[in-house]
């Protein structure tokens, strides 16, 4: 049947998109902001694959969170966790999607030790910092009113940044800003950075994480009995169904295939990334040159590549070896070389190669 394939970030929706494809199977990948040129907006386009998965046009859709509780299709046949969730409320309502109509239906939980990383990144970023929100409060008591795009070009912080600080002033009772007519407005209420309650929220999160894992780990009981026991709902009997009910039923090969095994490894050393640059500017963001909206093509910088991103299953581990070790070894410079040479093919070949240092940890690569 058709299912879908949970991952934690869009990164890796896309990467096990790209894998999948390369093996000859009709996926997708889902996530907030995924586009496609033939539609008009991201939500028309993700409309689409919804309705592509609805039909069984397609295999599977390899989603973020981003598809969310709203969704229901009856005869899903296989719920596949690429990467673990964060609670175990938010794998049981994910995992739950599948078999709700059909006799016999899938729940795979797959887990690395990146899963921790991208789990502690998160509960990092969850929250802006007190220096961002009183960037904002700063710009937004200066003025009668701003969007957010105004108040992108007021100050350096990104729209997500910004979007963050927002939602987190305006749940406040009272709230010391507010939104009218899509402006956001200072109000006389003064703020208080809270710190108690965001260790509060974060040390929630690690609970729940270190529950999950719990519930990953080998097991002799039923884990749908640990599930409803988590989610305060201890009756009913073991379910007879998972592997710890059923441990003699060996439902999936174990036995890889090394040529496969071989494949995937390159594959991750070659699943570099297009960088695609912004096409529109914030409204003031450059004043002297009065750029606005949409920049002209003959202004805008071209498509460049990523071969790493920070902790992936590539090149991933050189990275953090040698930004710490102060170089990058000889291996990841001649992958970077075969990717340009090879795989890229940018017209004209570069002539030259820069290092970009950081302003702010100078001893870092």
């Amino acid at each position: 049947g058709s299912g879908i394939i949970y991952t934690l970030t869009k990164r890796d929706a896309s990467k096990v998109e790209a894998w999948l494809k390369q093996q000859g199977i009709h996926v997708a990948a889902y996530f907030s902001d995924v586009i496609d040129d033939r539609f008009g907006d991201v939500y028309q386009y993700r409309e689409y694959l919804e309705d592509e998965l609805l039909n069984n046009r397609i295999k599977a859709l390899v989603a973020t969170s981003a598809l969310g509780m709203g969704y229901d299709k009856p005869d899903l046949g296989f719920v596949i966790h690429f990467q673990a969730p964060g609670s175990v409320v938010a794998y049981y309502q994910q995992v739950g999607r599948a078999g709700r109509a059909i006799e016999n239906a899938y729940g795979v939980l797959l887990s690395g030790v990146e899963d921790g990383d991208i789990h502690e990144y998160f509960r990092r970023k969850a929250f802006p910092t007190s220096e961002e929100i009183h960037k904002v409060l700063k710009i937004l008591g200066q003025s009668d009113g701003l969007s957010v795009r105004e108040i992108e070009g007021e100050i350096n912080l990104s729209n997500g940044q910004i979007q963050k600080v927002l939602k987190l002033l305006s749940v406040e009772n009272p709230a010391p800003v507010l939104e009218d007519n899509r402006k956001w407005h200072r109000t006389p209420v003064p703020f208080q950075f809270d710190r108690e309650r965001i260790r509060f929220l974060t040390r929630q999160r690690e609970l729940e994480w270190a529950q999950m894992q719990e519930y990953m780990g080998p097991k002799t009981t039923c884990r749908m009995t640990f599930l409803r026991n988590a989610l305060d709902d201890p009756a009913g009997d073991t379910c007879g169904k998972c592997d710890c009910c059923q441990p003699e039923q060996r439902r999936f090969m174990e036995e890889l295939d090394p040529e496969m095994i071989r494949n995937a490894y390159r594959f991750l050393k070659r699943s570099e990334m297009p960088l695609k640059l912004m096409r529109q500017v914030a409204k003031d963001a450059f004043p002297i040159y009065g750029f606005r909206g949409n920049l002209k093509k003959e202004l805008r910088g071209e498509e460049g590549r990523i071969l790493s991103q920070w902790g992936d299953a590539g090149w991933g581990m050189m990275v953090k070896e040698g930004k710490h070790a102060g170089y990058f070894s000889d291996e990841l410079v001649a992958g970077l070389a075969e990717m340009i040479r090879e795989r890229w093919k940018p017209d004209p070949v570069p002539v030259w190669v820069t290092a970009v240092p950081s302003l702010r940890h100078k001893t870092l690569v």
